[in-house]
């Protein structure tokens, strides 16, 4: 870590064991944070676009509609800021049993990302049963996100017992960017972090408090691999937790992917120059963008979803209706697949499929999965994959 740029740090310098300077964060909610104009402004936006999301999401009568897709975006953007290349469509695919071959597997790292779906499903219905955000829930997600991936072998659902550092790939401790904390100084500072999430500061704006529990939790970096996706993963988990937005329907990753080069300043300099009020906006503001995007986006999944629903009004009780909500889900699908999810015959199952085909919902994509056609419902997949 190059010293200088540590100005007016957030912390304080140590050594590790090994002799190398590492960076020890203060301790959370910050002794003072000035809350200018812009700010309040900005949080009085962002929670207005959160409250008409959330008014959004109450009006649908299948949450899981949005819900299933929209948490498929966040596993794919959040694993591309940690260098993972797969889309949407590889994960549906991946999904419905696609044989991908090793070199193919490696690319794309599906596994990452449908890891990542399964470690937010986990923590949520927690979250949701319990009212509990703490640290034995962080590392039980964590054990799921890192299950049978890169970094698998690194003690997953475990809080580091060695040191590790943020620089170039393949760098050395000495030419780092960001040495977080040693090993013997994790559990302090994570007790803290749990104490911050469970009994929040008096008076402190939720969102505001969602900002510095994001940085914190980057700051501390408690695990050897995953940290960015596990912190980023919990910034919906707490606007559950407080009922901000009960539904998962915002997720942060898109904007942060698109403003990467912001977003990994914007947290350094809180730690270099205690900059908190830079990083507030920048998260704020990343609220604000991405919940007006969800509601346009949410809007349109919902004219396509009533233009199907009107094409197959004339008998609500037939199979290929039923299927309507499950290609939202994944557009991908097979006889057998839909044989399984309406408990019918095969020949029953793509009867419905034909269906679609001639309604021009459906086409087939000259592929088979176990021996079944494969078809996609491409329109829903142009819109979901925007």
């Amino acid at each position: 870590m190059d010293a200088k740029a540590f100005s007016t740090p957030n912390g304080e310098f140590i050594e590790n064991r090994d002799g190398d300077r590492s960076f020890l964060p203060n301790k959370i909610p910050p002794v003072k944070i000035t809350y200018d104009e812009e700010i309040v402004t900005l949080v009085g936006d962002a929670n207005l676009r959160l409250g008409n999301l959330r008014g959004l999401g109450e009006t649908i009568p299948n949450p899981a509609l949005l819900i299933v897709p929209y948490l498929k975006r966040e596993a794919v953007s959040s694993s591309k800021i940690e260098g993972t290349q797969a889309t949407m469509s590889d994960l549906f695919r991946y999904e419905v049993g696609e044989k991908l071959d090793e070199t193919t597997k490696s690319t794309l790292r599906i596994k990452e990302v449908n890891n990542y779906v399964d470690a937010f499903n986990y923590s949520y219905d927690h979250v949701q049963k319990n009212n509990s955000l703490n640290l034995d829930l962080i590392k039980e997600a964590h054990h799921i996100l890192m299950n049978e991936v890169r970094g698998g072998d690194m003690n997953p659902g475990e809080f580091r017992t060695s040191q590790n550092w943020l620089g170039k790939e393949n760098s050395e401790i000495h030419d780092a960017v960001y040495v977080p904390p040693p090993p013997d100084k994790l559990i302090s500072l994570l007790k803290n972090l749990e104490d911050f999430i469970e009994e929040p500061p008096n008076r402190m704006q939720p969102l505001i408090q969602a900002a510095i529990l994001h940085y914190q939790f980057e700051a501390v970096h408690p695990f050897i691999d995953g940290n960015g996706r596990i912190g980023r993963l919990l910034i919906s988990l707490f606007l559950s937790k407080y009922d901000i937005l009960p539904k998962p329907l915002l997720y942060l990753s898109a904007f942060f992917e698109r403003n990467k080069t912001d977003y990994d300043k914007k947290l350094l300099v809180v730690s270099q120059k205690s900059k908190w009020k830079d990083w507030i906006k920048f998260f704020l503001t990343a609220i604000i963008e991405q919940a007006d995007e969800t509601t346009n986006h949410i809007q349109q999944i919902l004219r396509l979803r009533t233009q199907y629903e009107e094409v197959l009004r004339t008998d609500r009780r037939n199979s290929a209706f039923r299927l309507i909500d499950r290609l939202f889900a994944n557009p991908y699908i097979t006889a057998k697949m839909v044989s399984q999810h309406l408990s019918c015959s095969t020949p029953a199952a793509q009867r419905a499929l034909d269906s679609l085909v001639q309604l021009g919902i459906l086409e087939e994509t000259g592929e088979r999965v176990d021996r079944s056609r494969l078809y996609v419902a491409r329109e829903i997949l142009s819109v979901l994959i925007k």
